[in-house]
């Protein structure tokens, strides 16, 4: 089976970055509960979260950093969905730890604002940061965020 049309969106890592960008700006929300984040919570996605498409995504994912959910999707690989992801992530992911950085960076490190649960306006702010120095460490083009 070939790759689902949701991945053929995606050439490049600017083209992950602008996406995830793109969502997590309109979400104006981080996605977790009890301190924890979560790929799909309550409506809501983390940056990974947003790559993942609903056909392929699974209750068991939550509870595992990306680099368990690769061993996951690996040992998993037979469902031709969790094979399309792992093999998109495999592809993008390399050495500098791309998606790695990109959960924590954009995502999991705001977690850590008690504000952004009390004042939510402050989500993108503080998102906008954050995906400004993410785009600096992997020499992407910053996202254009809309006023």
């Amino acid at each position: 089976m070939g790759r689902s049309n949701f991945f053929d969106q995606f050439e490049t890592r600017q083209d992950i970055y602008n996406f995830v960008c793109q969502k997590l700006w309109k979400q104006n929300k981080i996605s977790y509960r009890s301190e924890q984040c979560y790929y799909l919570v309550d409506g809501l996605k983390c940056a990974i979260g947003h790559l993942i498409p609903p056909e392929t995504y699974r209750v068991d994912f939550e509870g595992r950093p990306f680099h368990s959910l690769l061993t996951y999707l690996d040992v998993h690989s037979l469902n031709p969905n969790n094979n399309d992801l792992l093999i998109f992530f495999k592809k993008f992911h390399g050495e500098d730890r791309f998606f790695i950085q990109m959960q924590v960076m954009m995502h999991d490190d705001l977690m850590m604002h008690d504000d952004l649960v009390s004042l939510p306006g402050l989500f993108r702010h503080n998102f906008k940061e954050a995906a400004h120095n993410f785009a600096e460490k992997y020499e992407l083009t910053p996202y254009q965020f809309e006023a």
